[in-house]
């Protein structure tokens, strides 16, 4: 990497150096180091104006190191000592060091900013002899800078498309900043883009001049132009065209497609896939960025981008409403924001004036649509909204009814039959009290005609109905006298109430049943109602209520059942009589035994009686058990026995020899004794006694025999018995009634015999004395085991010889061949006596102790057979723990034989146990067999349907079982019993051979028959409308579509687009795509065609028509709610039929345009009719009627809509007013105004128009009165 120096010269303001001193930069030499040169040429001195020049100007190379140094002399006359001379040198000092004699640097390792400052040295001599001086001036300061001009960051561009549309401000990727100039290809720049280059590789180019001071040819001193390129090269991207495409799209619009060329791309954005099927509701509302990307061949991926913003549909707000059925037609202002359209029934449309009129409309709730078009952005909202037409059908008073005169006021807004029952109704008529109730003893028998008024304020609304009340004699009711009872009495029956058959109510009376236990004490009133199906007719009694006596017994308490008879308490108020719930109390002398009575609570009644009342009261006496007291049993003890210790509380002993809970047997003495013992508890008091006999015997005599003398040998003396026999021997060295000779040192000793009375368990004792005398050491050492079934083997080597061995018992010691034969011992211990006779005269003996142990009886287990296939077989044998030996034996958790390890064929497993107490060792041997289980072919899996019919299974070998699934009977498998899901069954078979057996297994997926088929999606629309059908059903993955009549379907899948013509009927069919698919009943649906449709024609004989004459025309449609007529001539009606009298001469073409109720629009276009020219007057226009009808309650009928004098005006009003007859012309002038009367009822007005001026002009003629305000449109020829 090549790095330029860059040295700025700051020169020190007046210097004399300063003006004329030049230090250029020099070049770097091949090693990267650059050197300053200081070029001293032209320079002045202060004292001599000598100039000082380099000797040779081929010194100042293009490459040197300082000091740069120079000499030049001068020949002074006859100085012939030395030299006149001058000489000049440079130091440096760098960043404030230390001034050095020279200064090399290497960019490369340098960085920053540093400050060089230059100083001259002069040293001058001139004369011969005598020293010389020497000057130091500062030449100059400069501040060199150090930086890397090179390119950075270009990577990306290195291999580059065309297609790539990027800025790239080269300065950005240039380390070096100022005074750089850029080129491309030679071409200056200073922002690279790609787009459009053309292929191949191109050069940028980076120069930068380096002021290096003065040029100077000589010395080499020059500016310096630094050069740095960069290649890159280009290939061909692709152009990318976009088809045109809406700037913006409602959020709520369907999908549309993006169209970008060349194919093979793909979209990139949020709501659009791959292929530029953009779902606006899937964007992001506002701007949207779409990106349509493609790579060719050459690796180039270019891009285009599509901007569309997508705009919110508006928020529509309706609400519901109700008006009455005559109601005149108004303007809907419930759709907001206003400047929508409405559709539906009742819906009209005149004079581009939307009005409702209730008259158009159903009866009930009519469904009426909002649309609603943003006027910024396009986009529109429908709401739906109904408008309930209110009429007397929803209105009624109920049925005529019979009632009596003696019953009481009926509320007529309860009445069955009557709507509303919320009260609106006001009532009137004979009878009526406050407009709601109705009074059959103040109307009186006969008949009624009660009339219902109800008004609806929000509708304003009134309605009127009628019903009859037929009033006559009603039963008489009678009732018993006034009832006295008590508070505690169970509910009863009423008693009394005529006719029989009514029913009892009132306060605590429920079903005819009175519970004075619900009551208070006082009085309450009984009602008693009989009803003849006609009327209900009332008469009431009095129930007096008492409150019961107050008992007191006492406190309920507590007696022993130990105790003797306990007298009641005394019972208040005295004189009731007690009773009891057992045949434990006497009632004469009121007492309760408790002996008889249960143990807890036992209940005895305390009843009393005074006037109408009883009062009862329980008294709650609780036998308590008294403690249990256990002496323990029956004891025994001995005369010299220690005291003994009696059981429980120490205080409650007494009886011979007792003393603070212990028994003396001496101080009792010999013979039986009663000693008690009493309890007492402490929390009931009661208390209870037990008894314990105390034996008290004499101990046993006792005899241990004579002293004896024993030999110091090397076994142990065997004490014999003493008397009686059964004692037992202690004392020193005594153990097992053997003397330890071995253990006890020479000397006396004393030992005792103790024997306990196994009758009375008194002990006795008696002692001996032994005396132990000195005598060799005899050992036969340590007791040995053998087996049984072992060889005879020699006895161990005693430690004194000359003895002789003899069993203790038996004969298993061979005598003559020194051995000990097992097979003659018995099983346990045996005794080897071995026997000397020391010289002293002692018989000195020692026994070895043989155990003869039993071979272990070891249950193996019988040989077994086993399949291949078969689990792990545990082995068992006992006793346990023991070791299993063989082929497939698996020993790692427990014993197992492994039929699959061992592989077929008989295998000889053994079984080793070695007793570890005795050492002792069986072996058992068992025989496995292993066979092969039976090779099982299976079918294959499937899927079927459920309705499918049962299948036959087949699997080889034949005679297996089937097993797995409900469905499974036998071979047999039923789909529909199975159910739908996956069934795993297997298939068994076991070999009768071998009883060997292997399981196969295969999956029917059963899958459910079609569901109810639902149908989404518009099925109504207006004709040539495409919508969107949707079919879906459980257990159906895609369905056939037939239109009726057709055999062959017209689209398969779920959904659907489908164009309506007509209605039409649609069948939807399941179609199965995969294996087991159910075929299903298809769904038959209607699709509506909106489209008003049917036939419109001319009901004249010819179409040539006299001038005045009048065209009729009918229409038979379908779906219309509105009709526009336009006659060709400027005349137009609103009615069905178009009649119409022709007053302009020439052919005109009558067009009819209707609308249905879902904004569908037809347009019926008639033969041209030709009216011929005025030859005479016009007929009187009293005919023109418009479609012939009368009109309504608040209609107006103007005719004939093209006049020329005269015209005719119909209505009705419902009383006499005036008529206000207004002219407007289109501009909003008043033309003409009169006033006429109407009468009640139908009225026909004939108007003179001969005010209004003018022929060929329209006009607006608006009629008002109270009743209405209509506004029509007339034509003035």
């Amino acid at each position: 990497m090549f790095r330029r120096l860059l040295l700025t010269l700051l020169l020190a303001p007046g210097g004399l150096f300063a003006q004329q001193s030049d230090f250029p930069l020099g070049w770097g030499n091949r090693d990267y180091t650059t050197v300053i040169s200081v070029i001293g040429r032209n320079m002045n001195y202060p004292a001599y104006n000598d100039k000082v020049f380099y000797q040779s100007s081929a010194a100042n190379s293009p490459s040197f190191t300082f000091p740069d140094y120079g000499t030049v002399q001068y020949g002074l006359g006859s100085c012939v000592v030395g030299n006149k001379r001058m000489q000049w040198w440079c130091e440096y000092e760098v960043d404030g060091g230390t001034p050095r004699s020279n200064y090399t640097i290497n960019p490369e390792i340098e960085t920053g900013t540093k400050t060089v400052v230059v100083r001259a040295k002069n040293y001058r001599k001139t004369s011969c002899t005598g020293g010389g001086e020497t000057t130091v001036q500062t030449v100059c300061i400069l501040t060199v800078k150090f930086e890397r001009p090179e390119w950075e960051g270009l990577d990306e561009i290195k291999t580059v498309c065309n297609s790539v549309d990027k800025d790239y401000n080269l300065t950005d990727f240039f380390t070096v900043k100022d005074g750089v100039t850029f080129y491309l290809d030679g071409t200056p720049i200073t922002v690279l883009n790609p787009k459009g280059m053309l292929p191949g590789f191109h050069k940028l180019t980076a120069q930068k001049m380096y002021d290096n001071g003065t040029p100077d040819g000589l010395y080499g001193s020059k500016a310096g132009v630094v050069s740095f390129d960069f290649e890159f090269q280009v290939l061909q991207g692709t152009e990318i065209t976009i088809d045109p495409y809406p700037a913006t799209i409602c959020q709520d619009a369907p999908s549309i497609n993006i169209k970008a060329s060349p194919d093979g791309g793909a979209w990139e954005g949020r709501g659009i896939d791959a292929a530029g099927n953009l779902t606006p509701a899937s964007a992001t509302v506002g701007r949207n960025i779409f990106t349509y990307k493609i790579t060719n061949a050459a690796g180039c991926t270019s891009s285009k981008t599509a901007e569309i913003t997508i705009n919110e549909p508006p928020v529509v707000t309706v609400e519901d409403m109700d008006v009455c059925r005559g109601a005149d037609p108004f303007p809907l202002t419930v759709g907001q924001p206003a400047g929508g359209t409405y559709t539906g029934r009742g819906i009209v449309t005149v004079m581009n004036v939307t009005n409702f009129d209730p008259a158009q409309a159903l009866v009930g709730e009519n469904l009426i649509r909002y649309k609603y078009t943003d006027p910024v952005t396009g986009c529109s909202t429908t709401e739906e909204f109904t408008i309930n037409v209110l009429d007397e059908s929803r209105f009624s008073v109920g049925d005529d009814m019979t009632t009596c005169n003696n019953s009481a006021e009926i509320n007529l807004n309860q009445r069955q039959g009557v709507e509303p029952s919320d009260g609106s109704i006001t009532w009137s008529g004979t009878g009526i009290v406050n407009s709601k109730y109705f009074s059959p003893s103040d109307a009186g028998n006969g008949l009624h005609t009660i009339t219902g008024t109800l008004f609806i304020p929000s509708t304003g609304c009134t309605y009127k109905k009628s019903f009859v009340i037929k009033v006559i004699d009603g039963p008489v009711v009678k009732v018993a006298g006034p009832i006295t009872v008590c508070q505690n009495r169970p509910a009863f029956q009423i008693p009394g109430g005529s006719p029989v058959g009514g029913v009892w109510s009132g306060s605590n009376i429920s079903g005819n049943t009175f519970d004075p236990s619900t009551a208070l004490p006082g009085d309450y009133v009984a009602t008693y109602t009989y009803s003849n199906n006609v009327c209900e007719v009332s008469a009431s009694t009095m129930i007096t209520v008492q409150a019961p006596p107050a008992l007191d017994l006492g406190p309920n308490f507590s007696v022993c059942r130990n105790a003797g008879p306990v007298q009641l308490p005394a019972a208040s108020p005295a004189g009731g009589k007690w009773s009891a719930d057992g045949n434990y109390l006497d009632p004469a002398t009121g007492q309760v035994d408790p002996l008889k009575m249960a143990l807890g609570d036992n209940t005895l009644t305390y009843t009393y009686t005074v006037d109408a009342c009883t009062a009862t009261k329980n008294l709650i006496i609780t036998v308590v058990m008294p403690p249990v007291a256990d002496g323990g049993p029956d004891l025994r003890s001995c005369t010299n026995g220690e005291p003994v210790t009696l059981p429980g509380d120490a205080a409650g002993w007494s009886g011979p020899g007792v003393e603070n809970g212990r028994f003396l047997p001496a101080r009792a003495g010999a013979g039986e004794h009663q000693l008690t013992f009493t309890v007492v508890d402490p929390a009931t008091r009661c208390s209870n006694t037990d008894y314990v006999y105390m034996t008290v015997a004499a101990p046993p005599a006792v005899d241990a025999g004579p002293d004896v003398v024993i030999c110091k040998s090397g076994g142990d003396y065997y004490i014999p018995a003493g008397s009686p026999v059964g004692g037992v021997w202690s004392g020193a060295f005594v153990q097992n009634g053997y003397f330890q000779v071995t253990s006890a040192p020479l000397g006396s000793y004393t030992i005792t015999l103790t024997y306990t009375d196994p009758a009375t368990g008194c002990t006795g004792v008696d002692t001996k004395v032994i005396q132990l005398v000195a005598a060799p050491v005899l050992e036969v050492g340590a007791d040995i085991t053998t087996c049984q079934g072992a060889a005879p083997f020699a006895p161990p080597l005693p430690s004194v010889s000359g003895g002789s061995w003899a069993a203790f018992a038996g004969d298993f010691y061979d005598v003559s061949n020194n051995v000990i034969v097992p097979a003659k011992m018995q099983l346990g211990k045996n005794y080897l006596i071995y026997t000397i006779i020391t010289d002293a005269g002692c018989s000195i003996s020692d026994t070895l102790g043989i155990t003869k142990h039993p071979q272990p009886v070891v249950t193996g287990m019988r040989d077994f057979t086993s399949c291949l296939n078969g689990t792990a077989v545990p082995l068992v044998a006992t006793p346990q723990p023991g070791l299993w030996e063989g082929t497939g034996i698996d020993n790692n958790a427990g014993s197992f034989f492994v039929p699959l390890d061992a592989g077929a064929g008989e295998h000889k497993l053994t079984y080793t146990y070695t007793d570890p107490a005795t050492g002792c060792t069986t072996t058992d041997t068992t025989i496995a067999k292993v066979n092969t289980p039976p090779v099982i072919s299976m079918p294959a899996d499937s899927a079927i349907c459920i309705s499918s019919g049962a299948i036959v299974l087949k699997a080889l070998p034949a005679g297996g079982t089937w097993a797995g699934s409900p469905g499974l009977n036998g071979a047999t498998f039923t789909p529909s019993i199975a159910g739908v899901g996956t069934h795993s069954m297997s298939y068994t078979v076991t070999d009768p051979v071998t009883r060997c057996s292997n399981t196969g297994t295969v999956q029917y997926q059963i899958k459910g028959l079609p569901g109810s088929i639902q149908i989404t999606g518009d099925t109504s629309a207006c004709e040539g409308t495409t919508v969107t059908l949707t079919a879906s059903a459980d257990n159906v993955t895609s369905f056939s579509w037939f239109k009726e009549g057709e055999t062959t379907a017209f689209a398969t899948g779920t959904t659907i687009r489908y164009e309506i013509q007509k209605d039409e009927k649609i069948t939807v069919q399941p179609l199965p795509v995969n294996t087991g698919d159910c075929e299903g009943p298809p769904r038959i649906f209607t699709v509506l065609n909106y489209t008003p449709r049917g036939t419109v024609q001319p009901e004249n004989a010819s179409d040539t028509l006299p001038f005045g004459s009048l065209y009729r025309a009918t229409s038979n449609l379908s779906n219309a709610l509105t009709y526009r007529w336009s006659f060709g001539d400027g005349g137009t009606s609103n009615q069905v039929a178009g009649n119409h009298y022709f007053y302009s001469a020439g052919l005109h073409t009558p067009v009819l345009q209707v609308t249905g109720s879902e904004g569908c629009t037809a347009t019926f276009t008639l033969p041209p009719v030709y009216v011929l020219p005025e030859s005479g007057n016009p007929p009187p226009p009293d005919f023109d009627r418009g479609d012939g009808q009368d009109p309504g309650g608040d209609g107006l009928l103007v005719y004939p809509t093209t006049f020329r004098d005269r015209l005719t005006l119909e209505f009705l009003t419902k009383d006499a007013q005036d008529v206000t007859i207004t002219f407007v012309d289109f501009g909003g002038n008043t033309v003409n105004e009169v006033k006429q009367s109407a009468a009640k009822g139908s009225n026909r007005i004939r108007l003179d128009t001969g005010k209004l001026q003018g022929s060929g002009v329209w006009y607006f003629i608006r009629v008002r009165c109270r009743d209405f305000d209509k506004t029509l449109k007339v034509f003035k020829l």
